[in-house]
Parts: structure tokens; C-alpha cells; sequence
């Protein structure tokens, strides 16, 4: 049943389809997350990146461990009439994109529900994700990766996740959560990162093997944590600004973060230890660099708007 519906998604594949479903199949992939956490860092608030971090990392991890367990071939490999049009590995159950997109956008809109007062924004960001969400299921089983089944458990991981972990967040004690400023959290994304990527360093160059996911993130994680640092110390950037100036910033933020990605995917095709120097630097430029010279320009403004009064 499962490798009809699979077949039946598969009998629509066009040339349109296939750009259509290639670009919302990268809204569950790890990009879209750097985009996000970034964005988040940029735009809204170091506090909540790292959350967003850390259950991200929590959801991959449960994920890889249920697909160790279930060990389910993906449909191509099972069933013959089934085309592997996209390159995947490991297995298939439960689906990874669907999973990732799912405990993020969870994210997103319970943290709008907290802040925003107006329930016509929650329930237009609640119904925007969910339509995305499912076009995102529906391109994993456009590219012949997963089965039905696969998709929607992987949403439904992510969405439970998401919720449980707030939850327990919100049961902890407040004398306790206060022992973990953002100063410690940093420090210990910082540290984590660091052993993380040499130690997958070592196995590329001994082994052979090598992880760009892995490199991407710990290459996000350690400069997200050194911006930290820089910015509490010289840069005293304020991410809380007017609708139209985060909006400018969003602009100029997510131009390099496609320019790179155009670059380093579309163009060039970079992997290995090369991945981690390309985002280290560009993930540099959005924590480090874009809030200093967005200080500057509030100041510069600041100074020439007294001057005309």
C-alpha cells in the first residue's frame, strides 16, 4: 500500500516539480536550519537561539537512534519501481526532513504564542507552517526517500519534542534555571562544538570519513558562542529594533547566508574540512561582524540625529 502511494506521488514528476521539491525538500535539511538559528541570534535573541540550538541537536540525536533501531530500508531499496531521485543515506524510518522542519517550526510558533498578543499572528504562523510542513513531507516522498509512514512519524517526533521539552523547561525550578546563565551556555556550546569537531577532524583524516553535516554545525556553534563572547565584551549589539530596521537586516543577513549557499552547493560543491572553514567565516560575518557595523550605524545616527535637533 505504502509503495503505491509512494509511486502514486512519483507518476506527477516534471521538470517543474523537480525545482518546486528540491527547494521545499531544503526546508528539513540542515541549511534551513543554520538559517533559522542565525536569523533567530540576528534578529531576536542569543537566549533563544541557544535553546533552539539544543533541541534542534536533541531531535537529530533521537532521530539517528530510532533509525539504528527500526533499520527500515528506504523505498527505493525495497521496492524496484520506486526511483531514488535525490541522494539520501542511512534508513528510512522515521524521516529526518520531516522530523527537523517539524520540531523547528514547533519551536517558532510556540515561542510566537508566548510573546504575541494578537491571535490572528499565531494563527497565521500555526497555519503557514503546517502547509510548508506538509509540502516538505510530500517532497520526501516525491524523491522516492520515504515511505508515508516515515513522514508522518517524523512530524509527529518533532512536534512532541518540541512541546515536551518546553514543557519540562517550564516545570524546572527558577532558583535552578537561574545557575545557567547564557554566559555558561555558550561556554559549554563552545566546548562541546570544539571536542565535537576534532574529533570528526581525526576520523577524515585516519579514516576516511567524513561528515559535512557535521562540520556545518560545529562550524555555526563555535562562531554563534565566540560572537557571544565578542559581543558581551566590545559590541553590546541590540537585537530588539523597529519593524523596518530588523527587516534591513534580515535582508543583508539572509542575502550572504544564499550567496554562500549558491556558492558553496550550487556552484562549487564544497566538502570536507572546507565546509567548516566556509561557514566558520560566514556564520563569523552574521554573529560578529554584521552586529558591530549594525552598532556602529545605530550610533553614527544616533550622533548625527542630536546634532539636528
Amino acid at each position: 500500500m505504502e509503495v503505491e502511494i509512494v509511486k502514486g506521488v512519483q507518476s506527477i514528476s516534471n521538470n517543474f516539480f523537480d525545482i518546486v521539491f528540491w527547494i521545499i525538500t531544503k526546508f528539513g535539511e540542515e541549511i534551513a536550519f543554520v538559517f533559522g538559528v542565525l536569523g533567530i541570534y540576528l534578529l531576536y535573541s542569543k537566549s533563544f537561539a541557544f535553546k533552539y540550538s539544543m533541541i534542534y541537536l536533541i531531535s537529530v540525536g533521537i532521530n539517528f537512534i530510532v533509525k539504528i533501531l527500526v533499520k527500515r530500508p528506504r523505498p527505493y531499496i525495497a521496492s524496484s519501481e520506486i526511483e531514488n531521485r535525490l541522494p539520501a543515506s542511512n534508513y528510512s524510518f522515521p524521516s529526518g526532513h520531516s522530523q527537523g522542519y517539524f520540531v523547528q517550526s514547533t519551536l517558532i510558533c510556540l515561542e510566537i504564542s508566548k510573546v504575541s498578543k494578537s491571535k490572528l499572528k499565531k494563527i497565521t504562523s500555526l497555519i503557514v507552517f503546517l502547509i510548508f510542513g506538509l509540502l516538505v513531507m510530500l517532497s520526501r516522498l516525491y524523491w522516492g526517500q520515504h515511505y508515508l509512514t516515515d513522514v508522518v512519524v517524523g512530524a509527529v517526533f518533532g512536534i512532541c519534542i518540541a512541546i515536551i521539552i518546553q514543557e519540562f523547561l517550564k516545570i524546572l525550578p527558577v532558583n535552578f534555571k537561574n545557575k545557567f546563565s547564557d554566559k555558561i551556555l555558550y561556554s559549554f556550546l563552545l566546548i562541546v562544538s570544539c571536542v565535537v569537531f576534532i574529533v570528526f577532524f581525526l576520523l577524515d583524516i585516519f579514516a576516511g570519513i567524513v561528515e559535512d553535516k557535521v562540520y556545518m554545525l560545529t562550524a555555526v556553534f563555535i562562531a554563534m558562542s565566540l560572537g557571544y563572547f565578542i559581543d558581551k565584551r566590545w559590541i553590546h549589539y541590540n537585537e530588539k529594533q523597529d519593524l523596518k530596521t530588523l527587516l534591513i537586516r534580515a535582508i543583508i543577513l539572509y542575502s550572504i547566508l544564499i550567496v554562500n549557499f549558491i556558492f558553496t552547493k550550487l556552484i562549487f560543491s564544497v566538502n570536507g574540512i572546507l565546509i567548516f572553514i566556509i561557514y566558520f567565516l560566514v556564520s563569523c560575518i552574521c554573529t560578529i561582524l554584521l552586529p558591530f557595523i549594525f552598532e556602529k550605524i545605530k550610533k553614527v545616527g544616533g550622533v548625527s540625529g542630536k546634532g539636528h535637533n
